[in-house]
C-alpha cells in the first residue's frame, strides 16, 4: 500500500537503497566470514606445515641417535667374552712394543649421571720413542673393541735422546 502512493524516483531510491542493504548483509554474513575462515586455515595450514618440518627433523635426529646406539651396543657385543680394558691395553703395547716403557697402568671404573659404568685405564710411558707411541696410539684408536682416549699428555723427557713421557688415559663402556 505504502509503494503505491509513491512517486517512480522514491520507488527508485527505496530500491536502491534495499539493493545495498541486501549487498552489505551479504559481504557482513557471508563474504566477510568465508575470508576469515580462510585466513584460518590457511594459517592452520601453516602451522601444521611448519610442525611436520620439525617432526621430519626430529625423527632424522633419532634416527641418528638410534643407529649410533645400535652400533655402540653391536660392538660392545661383538667383544671377545670377559672383555677388560687393563688386559686389552695390556696386548696393545706388547703388539706395538711399548710393555717395557710402561711405568704403570691404573685401572678405575666410574659411573655417568645417567647410570652408565666407564671403564678407565691410566697409562704412563716413560722413555718412549715416538713411533713406538704413534703406533700405541693408532691400536687404540683403530681397535673395534670401542675404546677411546680421553686424555693424552706428552712430554719431553730430561735426558737427551731418552724419548718422552706420555700419559693415557683410555675410556671405554662397560658392557
Amino acid at each position: 500500500m505504502i509503494m503505491r502512493k509513491l512517486n517512480r524516483r522514491e520507488k527508485t531510491t527505496i530500491g536502491i537503497a534495499g539493493l545495498v542493504l541486501l549487498c552489505l548483509a551479504v559481504t557482513e554474513w557471508v563474504v566477510l566470514p568465508m575470508e576469515a575462515q580462510q585466513t584460518r586455515i590457511q594459517q592452520t595450514l601453516e602451522a601444521r606445515t611448519k610442525e611436520l618440518a620439525e617432526m621430519m627433523k626430529l625423527q632424522a635426529a633419532y634416527e641418528s641417535v638410534r643407529a649410533a646406539a645400535d652400533w655402540q651396543t653391536q660392538r660392545l657385543s661383538g667383544r671377545q667374552q670377559g672383555f677388560t680394558l687393563f688386559s686389552h691395553m695390556d696386548g696393545l703395547a706388547g703388539k706395538a712394543g711399548v710393555k717395557a716403557q710402561i711405568a704403570y697402568m691404573k685401572p678405575s671404573v666410574t659411573v655417568t649421571d645417567k647410570g652408565q659404568r666407564v671403564d678407565r685405564v691410566e697409562i704412563k710411558l716413560q722413555g718412549i720413542p715416538l713411533s713406538p707411541l704413534v703406533s700405541f696410539i693408532h691400536g687404540i684408536e683403530a681397535s673395534d673393541d670401542l675404546i677411546w682416549i680421553r686424555r693424552l699428555s706428552v712430554s719431553k723427557s730430561g735426558k737427551v735422546d731418552a724419548g718422552v713421557i706420555a700419559v693415557l688415559q683410555v675410556e671405554t663402556w662397560a658392557s
